[in-house]
């Protein structure tokens, strides 16, 4: 199973430009989910528009006053989402997780001894770790490399094993003493689906 990107959210929809907005400065294109600053910017549009048209400005009409006053609700809405919704969000994450471990967990089991290349197994957590950069022993950053192959595992640094360890089993005892190396590397072909070379 190839790494999976994460989900790219699509982009929120500006003001209507078939409508006038007279001398109001259009707002750039926001995040999504929108920022305090994206907020703020499509608050100061509406205002402005509002202006505009008391001003009485060309073709700044009531309609004008509506697409501002849509476009700062849109963001509003957006920057709010609902508890229970991200409740069904987390168990959907929590599923995806889980089903990914399982068939990449598989997947490099079946490759036995053939020449085939381990697929990355998602932590606990859900992070796709290959290239991430995590926090290692003593909180140092540390960049975690793919492990496409049993010498890539055996190679692995103590602090990466450290990071990979505390990836795949949060909260457990961490192997400190005596050969932490490889009790660590042994977790870690376990949690990837190969405790046979473990």
């Amino acid at each position: 199973m190839a790494n999976v990107p994460p989900h790219q959210p699509l982009p929120i929809a500006l003001p209507p430009q078939n409508v006038h907005y007279g001398t109001a400065t259009m707002p750039q294109q926001p995040a999504n989910p929108p920022t305090s600053h994206d907020l703020a910017s499509a608050s100061r549009f509406r205002h402005e528009v509002t202006m505009c048209r008391a001003r009485g400005e060309a073709n700044v009409t009531e309609d004008s006053i509506a697409e501002s006053m849509k476009y700062e609700r849109r963001l509003l809405n957006l920057a709010q989402t609902p508890q229970w919704a991200m409740n069904i969000l987390q168990r959907i994450d929590k599923g995806v997780t889980k089903t990914s471990r399982i068939v990449a967990t598989q997947h490099n089991y079946n490759v036995g001894a053939q020449a085939g290349l381990f697929e990355e197994v998602p932590f606990v957590d859900g992070t796709w770790p290959w290239n991430e950069f995590v926090d290692g022993p003593n909180n140092q950053q540390v960049q975690l490399p793919p492990l496409r192959s049993e010498n890539d595992i055996r190679q692995l640094t103590l602090a990466q094993a450290y990071a990979y360890f505390r990836g795949y089993r949060p909260g457990q005892h961490m192997p400190v003493e005596g050969n932490a190396l490889n009790t660590r590397i042994s977790a870690i072909f376990v949690e990837i689906g190969r405790g046979d070379l473990a």
